[in-house]
């Protein structure tokens, strides 16, 4: 089983750069999170973001966290987009201080 832990570092500087940026246009453009049984479902505002964008974040995401499962939702019509992330056990408080880190950085 893969440990429960970030390897930011198989990320190159740009790639980090890049990831860096589309976390934080990510967590801004969540309007609601609804718990799950193993993480959450992420509402996104699909003004602020793009499914395109969080494709390439989910990318950089499986790279540094393989532990995370990845569910994007996008209805027809420009409608509502949803992300659900979720893992294996301790998944949700992993995703408690990410977000809580993205949510509090200027």
């Amino acid at each position: 089983m893969t440990p429960l832990a970030c390897n930011i570092g198989v990320l190159s500087p740009s790639e980090r750069q890049a990831y860096d940026a589309l976390t934080r246009d990510l967590f801004s453009a969540a309007t609601g999170r609804t718990p799950t049984r193993s993480g959450y479902t992420f509402e996104l505002d699909a003004k602020r973001v793009t499914p395109a964008e969080v494709g390439q974040w989910i990318a950089f995401e499986q790279r540094c966290c393989p532990f995370f499962d990845f569910r994007l939702d996008v209805a027809r019509e420009n409608g509502r987009m949803t992300l659900t992330l979720g893992g294996p056990e301790g998944a949700q408080a992993f995703i408690d201080a990410e977000f809580a880190a993205v949510t509090s950085s200027p």
